[in-house]
């Protein structure tokens, strides 16, 4: 099933990809735009298709990111977390009928984009298995606090209101 997903979310990229588009999350609408960038401009690393990443920094130390329009917040790969954040955040397992699993691991930190100011997120720490993506873990759109998204393709920027 994730592979399918996987698929479906590359096709989907793919198509995206095709021009520059913006997404309004309080119009609930998306369109193909060539706009000019908004106040907040992040480049992104070229090279990764079909990902859109970035470099940040949580708490001054960085980190690889995708970015990801559906997703609420932050989440780190627990296998790709920088050193500096291991500490950064509580882990702890449950006893269930199968055995002990692991309870969702949250933590928080500053976290900074491009030339914009830090501040406080949250982020989750998510079991990946011994996959390598490339990235560190997923950004989402919430967790930069916009409203409105611009995708740049021409210019391989995200830009943000």
């Amino acid at each position: 099933m994730l592979g399918f997903l996987l698929g479906l979310f590359r096709l989907v990229w793919l198509i995206l990809r095709l021009g520059n588009f913006d997404i309004d999350y309080n119009a609930k609408r998306i369109w193909f735009s060539g706009g000019e960038p908004m106040a907040s401009v992040l480049s992104a690393e070229s090279g990764n298709e079909p990902y859109l990443i970035v470099k940040a920094r949580n708490d001054d130390i960085p980190v690889t990111l995708m970015i990801d329009t559906g997703c609420d917040g932050l989440m780190l790969f627990a296998n790709s977390i920088p050193n500096g954040l291991k500490g950064k955040y509580s882990a702890s397992l449950t006893s269930t009928v199968f055995g002990e699993v692991p309870v969702t691991q949250i933590g928080s930190g500053k976290l900074s984009t491009g030339t914009t100011p830090a501040y406080s997120v949250r982020f989750h720490i998510v079991e990946t298995g011994n996959n390598r993506m490339g990235f560190d873990g997923i950004l989402g759109v919430r967790a930069l606090h916009a409203s409105r998204i611009r995708f740049d393709f021409e210019q391989m920027a995200v830009s943000w209101r």
